[in-house]
């Protein structure tokens, strides 16, 4: 069983706020008690709750990327980019391949949403998705723009100044730790 707040906090005879402050290097903890803390969370090789963590800050740190097509190679290069950029910035991403399936799609958003995805970067299967699937999440569109919505959309000639040396590579930008845009490079096909 994984070590918890609560089982550092008894080995160091502190509260859980004083362990929870120490471990998040928050303000407030002598510098003495914040090394023993440290020193015991390692010794119980204590790992935080991403679930827990999660609950308090209403972040997931993670996006679903759903594909059409994860054979196609146009679509790996793609989800390379977007993996890479996402998880410099601390979020993992969920890859979820359609089959060009539109139910599968449809399906796959769900479950993002009640996974509590922070997002989702999409190449929709019909060129677009439907609105109350799309009004789960904040949603970006690759690939395919959106016939008639007007969403944030990634494409390949979007931001040419924002450009990576990879051909098919993808990067997202992230304002204020939310999804802002993601775009592609210069020349992209």
């Amino acid at each position: 069983m994984n070590a918890t707040i609560k089982d550092i906090a008894s080995k160091a005879e502190v509260s859980y706020a004083t362990v929870s402050r120490a471990l998040n290097n928050k303000y407030g903890v002598n510098p003495e008690t914040r090394s023993r803390i440290l020193q015991i969370a390692k010794d119980l090789n204590y790992s935080p709750n991403a679930i827990a963590r999660g609950l308090v800050s209403s972040r997931s740190y993670t996006l679903g990327l759903v594909l059409p097509d994860v054979t196609n190679p146009y679509f790996p290069a793609v989800a390379a980019g977007i993996e890479a950029y996402s998880q410099e910035r601390g979020y993992s991403v969920f890859l979820c391949n359609t089959n060009w399936e539109r139910q599968r799609e449809d399906n796959y958003i769900q479950l993002l949403a009640e996974r509590r995805a922070d997002g989702v970067i999409i190449a929709p299967v019909g060129g677009s998705i439907k609105k109350e699937l799309q009004s789960l999440l904040p949603t970006v569109f690759v690939s395919n723009a959106p016939r008639r919505d007007r969403t944030q959309f990634c494409g390949h000639r979007q931001h040419p100044r924002w450009v990576s040396g990879n051909q098919a590579s993808y990067r997202m930008r992230l304002q204020n730790n939310r999804i802002y845009w993601c775009f592609g490079t210069r020349y992209g096909g």
